[in-house]
Parts: C-alpha cells; structure tokens; sequence
C-alpha cells in the first residue's frame, strides 16, 4: 500500500492480483469524525474491549462521557425500610416518575419474588400509596387481574399519580376480562395531566390500534387523527417512546419516497437519538430502548454514504450538548 504524492489517493494491492485507489480526501475534521462514531457506535464497548483495539485511557473516558449522560444529583432515596425498597427493586415501573429505585418492566416481574418483596408482613399494614402500587404491579405479575384493579384504585385514591396509568392499560386490555374504554380512557388522560408522560404514549397506541373486545366486551375503532396527535403531545414532553414512535413514521415516510434527500432521514436520525438518550437520562431498561441506538447507528451510516456525515455529527453534536445543559 503506498499513498499518492499529495497524499489524496492510496493503492492498494490485494493477494487476489487486483491493484485498487481509494479517495484519501478526509472531508471532515477529525471532530467531526469523533462525533459520528459515537452516533454510528451501537453499543458502548467495555473496558475490555477498548484495551483489546488499543484505545488509551484517555480516550476512553473521553468517550464514556460523551456517550453517558451526567446526572447532576443521583436518584434520592429517602430513609425507608428495606421492606418497601427490596418490593420497589422487584416491581417498580421505569416509567413512573416517582419510582425510588431502577424500573422494570410488566412483563419481566417475577412474579414469585414479588409476590415474596411486596406481600410481606412487615408490608401488610402499608397504606402508602406506592406501596399499595406496586403491590397491584405483583398481583398484575401473578396472573391475578382483579386484585391488581383493587390496589391501583386504593393507590389512586391515596394520590399515587401512576397508578391511573396502570389502570387505565388494565381497563383497556381484552385479555384482562374487565374491558371498559370508556372508564379506561379518562384514568389515561388524567394520569398524563399529572404529569405521568408514558400515559401520553399509551393513549396514542390505543387509538392507533383500536380495541377489538369480541362477544361481551366494548370496541374502540382505530383513530390515527388521536393518535398522532396524542404522539406528538408526548414527544413535544419528550416521551421516549413518542419520540421512537415519531422516528419511525419519519422513516418510514423517507423510505417511501424514491429520491428524497437526506433531509427526512436527517430528522428520523435525530428523533431516535433523542429516544434512546432521554431513556437513559431517565435510567430505563436497556431493552426498552436498544431498538432505537441500533437505527440510531443504521442511520447514521446510511447517511454517511449518502455523504452526509457532517450532518450527523453537527446533529449529535447538538443533541449532546443540549443533554449536559
């Protein structure tokens, strides 16, 4: 391999006998490289994985504070008993705000060892409202549908904002065997006037897709007008998910357009930067949002063999900056 004199091209010679150039020309400087690596970099590499590259020290936290976002002041934790803490550790939902301890989500409650953290003695006189929360999120676990209707109604009634969520997802689930939109919708809409942002999100999947109850039940059409309105309402809060689910659409729209300049998928590019990033502001499950750093990533290249790698990094740039203000 041997550069050209001024440096521009490089030949190559390959053990197949075939001679190639490659454009040397480095249209970017090395900033802006920095920058779109870390929005191409799918998954933050380990310790060990940077050693085995030959990333010094000092890179590496270069990187690792760029790719995670400083907390000003960690989650406080009041003095509670270790009762309500280990049932929190177990049920907890990501998407409450008032959580005191890393979420989960519904579907990855172990049932045994909540049923075991939140339905103790020591537990059993509680009438807090989180607690009577997160004991319907154990029940929920459990298979058990009525008792968890009975805790999130207690938890609202003693002011527990999220358990409307909850329990408007429960009274909007077919599955459930309690249906009733009409009383579902409204804990939905005065979670999100509370300040619970994933009701939001919620709204804008039940009147995307409608509710189809069968015999006995109470069916919602499919209403994109609401939805997309109740979407955008929750990305303009900066909703994760609102946000991911605007990325997608936006994509969408750019894929279906033969020809289309950058522009669309630019804008896509920036929406599931913005999921992905506020999801982890927000200490949420990495499988809630991997999803969206992985077309985070695919976009990012995509656009830089569109030629517009600048663009990304000026992007990111931003987003970075914004996140650390």
């Amino acid at each position: 391999m041997s550069f050209s004199g001024d440096g521009m091209r490089v030949a190559s010679a390959a053990s197949d006998n075939t001679a190639r150039i490659w454009d040397a020309h480095v249209t970017t400087d090395w900033r802006s490289q920095f920058l779109w690596e870390l929005a191409f970099e799918p998954d933050p590499l380990t310790e060990v994985q940077r050693t085995q590259i030959g990333i010094p020290f000092n890179m590496t936290a270069l990187a690792n504070g760029a790719l995670q976002t400083q907390q000003a002041t960690s989650t406080a934790i009041a003095a509670k008993a270790s009762e309500e803490i280990r049932c929190s550790r177990e049920t907890a939902a990501y998407y409450d705000p008032d959580r005191v301890t890393p979420g989960i989500r519904q579907s990855d409650i172990n049932a045994d060892l909540a049923r075991s953290a939140c339905l103790s003695r020591a537990l059993a006189s509680a009438s807090g409202g989180r607690i009577l929360y997160l004991e319907g999120r154990a029940a929920l676990a459990s298979g058990d549908a009525k008792a968890a209707r009975l805790h999130f109604e207690s938890a609202l009634a003693a002011g527990y904002r999220t358990a409307g969520l909850d329990l408007g997802v429960l009274l909007t689930d077919p599955s459930a065997q309690m249906l009733d939109p009409a009383l579902g919708i409204p804990y939905l809409e005065k979670a999100w006037a509370s300040g619970v942002l994933a009701a939001g999100f919620q709204l804008g999947v039940l009147y995307e897709h409608g509710i189809l109850a069968g015999a006995g039940g109470s069916n919602l059409r499919p209403d994109m007008s609401k939805a997309w309105q109740w979407y955008e309402l929750a990305a303009a809060r900066e909703e994760p998910h609102s946000l991911a689910r605007l990325a997608e659409r936006t994509e969408r729209e750019a894929l279906e357009k033969p020809g289309a300049d950058g522009n669309l998928l630019l804008q896509a590019f920036k929406l599931y930067a913005l999921a992905e990033m506020h999801a982890r502001s927000q200490q949420w499950p990495d499988r809630v949002s991997k999803t969206w750093r992985y077309r985070r990533s695919t976009l990012a290249r995509v656009l830089d063999f569109d030629g517009h790698l600048q663009q990304v990094a000026d992007v990111y740039d931003g987003l970075l900056r914004s996140q650390r203000q």
